[in-house]
């Protein structure tokens, strides 16, 4: 029961910190179809290719924490 417990909470975390990605020397939250830069969101400023390269480094980080879980 711990092992499992302690496996979720695990999981749980990788969620949480995979959502933070860094482009440009900038950090940027990802929550679903919003992205946030210090708590502000930031969607509707950013261009198109800025979007589309943050949430390209958000699906590859998300994609590398997967890996990691099954490994």
């Amino acid at each position: 029961m711990r092992i499992w417990l302690g496996f979720i909470f695990m999981c749980f975390g990788f969620l949480l910190s995979a959502q933070e990605v860094t482009v440009n020397e900038t950090v940027y939250k990802v929550e679903k179809e919003s992205i946030f830069k210090d708590g502000v969101d930031v969607t509707e400023t950013l261009s198109v290719e800025e979007k589309v390269q943050i949430k390209a480094v958000h699906n590859k980080k998300m994609t590398l924490m997967a890996a990691s879980e099954k490994a």
